[in-house]
């Protein structure tokens, strides 16, 4: 049944949304610890004894974050273009002569490229995780099996040719 109180964005839905933002605390894991505390280890090596810049570090406790959480690579890629679209508007404030963007149109750039390299450098974490998943010997066995089970439905010539035209990949 419709009702218009469903797709209509209420006070009382604000409120749920305010309570489960701000009053709902996650139980943390041992995991959760041991990344905080990381993080504020990487963060204090790197400002004192590696003389980072505030860029540096964020950059690469931005990384940190991304692989020792899992999250997903299209965070850093969508920065990336959010930061693109910026770039845009401040090259065309400085070339109208706007003299408080002047110069920072290039540095939103390098960050875009930071976001960008962190971005693939995840999703090729990703996709060597997802390959050490795949086993070749269970999906070979799958489908054998799914093919003697044919057999009583078709003929074992018929098995036989259709088990030679499969390709198996590892």
């Amino acid at each position: 049944m419709f009702k218009l109180k469903d797709y209509i964005f209420t006070p009382k839905d604000a409120w749920k949304l305010f309570r489960k933002l701000f009053f709902v605390v996650k139980k943390s894991t041992k995991r959760d610890v041991v990344g905080g505390v990381l993080f504020v280890v990487i963060a204090f090596g790197l400002f004192h004894f590696a003389n980072f810049t505030f860029e540096g570090v964020f950059f690469w406790l931005f990384f940190f974050v991304l692989v020792f959480w899992n999250l997903d690579s299209r965070i850093s890629i969508g920065a990336a273009l959010v930061g693109l679209i910026i770039v845009a508007i401040l090259n065309a404030m400085s070339n109208r002569g706007t003299s408080f963007v002047v110069g920072w149109d290039e540095k939103v750039a390098v960050w875009v490229y930071f976001f960008l390299v962190i971005g693939v450098a995840k999703q090729m974490i990703e996709f060597k995780m997802e390959s050490r998943k795949f086993t070749p010997s269970k999906t070979l066995v799958s489908i054998k099996s799914k093919e003697v089970g044919r057999r009583k439905r078709r003929g074992v010539k018929e098995v036989e040719e259709s088990m030679k035209s499969i390709k198996f990949e590892k």
